[in-house]
């Protein structure tokens, strides 16, 4: 039988987000990308005691590309003059599936100065918000009071926040990665509030031609969504071939 519902209490910080994501002009670009020297550096780590992600090593490349780019490493707000604030520091978000009791909940969290992180430190900040708890972990307690709020309240406090540029960075970061790699997603394009936020989707074997040879190669289809008001399509290419050929080329 259909039922209506009040929209679950857990999951408001996520509608908070869409709402205010919506402001961003996005535009969606995508490309494929050879994973082969990612895979050999996971298993040199792994062999060194060190379990690593991908996702680690996708944060550490995009950050240095976006300290190449620092107009990318911005936020505008909106308004009758718009402004725009370029940050000095580079954050990392990424996306994390949690659960509330049975029912599943996405969470976000921060790797400050990703740029000046090893792989190892990048790691340990991931690790440390995988295995906090939602409901009793301080890495999310400020999520948990939001989400404690009335909903008129919570909306206009997370839109009053974020519409203070210095504030957006430390809660949005300067760019956005999440993945669905772990299921049979290839790619994707998230919505986001940053100025650069990047899908990640499965690796899968595939032929791929090389030197003029059919080979099998680890192949990652990179999706990234920017913000229009912020750069121009042409930066925004450049920096995803920029993600690209760190990807391909890393530890070179």
């Amino acid at each position: 039988m259909s039922r209506v519902a009040a929209f679950p209490r857990h999951r408001r910080h996520t509608y908070y987000f869409l709402e205010k994501a919506r402001e961003n002009a996005p535009v969606l670009l995508d490309t494929d990308v050879d994973m082969s020297a990612i895979r050999e550096q996971r298993e040199h780590a792994k062999r060194d005691g060190l379990n690593t992600s991908y996702i680690s090593y996708i944060i550490k490349v995009i950050s240095a590309v976006l300290v190449k780019y620092p107009q990318a490493n911005a936020s505008v707000k909106p308004s009758f003059i718009p402004t725009i604030m370029q940050y000095d520091r580079v954050v990392a978000k990424f996306t994390l599936d949690k659960s509330y009791g049975n029912q599943a909940m996405v969470l976000s969290a921060l790797v400050n100065d990703s740029d000046k992180k090893s792989i190892a430190e990048i790691q340990q900040d991931i690790d440390h918000y995988k295995s906090a708890d939602y409901e009793e972990s301080e890495a999310f307690a400020t999520v948990r009071k939001l989400n404690g709020f009335p909903f008129w309240l919570g909306r206009r406090l997370y839109g009053f926040v974020l519409n203070k540029l210095a504030k957006r960075q430390q809660i949005q970061g300067s760019f956005t990665v999440t993945s669905l790699g772990h299921s049979r997603v290839n790619g994707f394009f998230p919505i986001s509030s940053t100025t650069l936020a990047f899908g990640v989707g499965a690796i899968n074997d595939s032929a791929v031609v090389v030197n003029g040879e059919v080979v099998i190669r680890p192949m990652l289809r990179l999706n990234m969504v920017f913000d229009h008001r912020v750069i121009d399509g042409a930066m925004a290419a450049a920096i995803l071939s920029d993600v690209s050929a760190g990807i391909e080329h890393y530890g070179e």
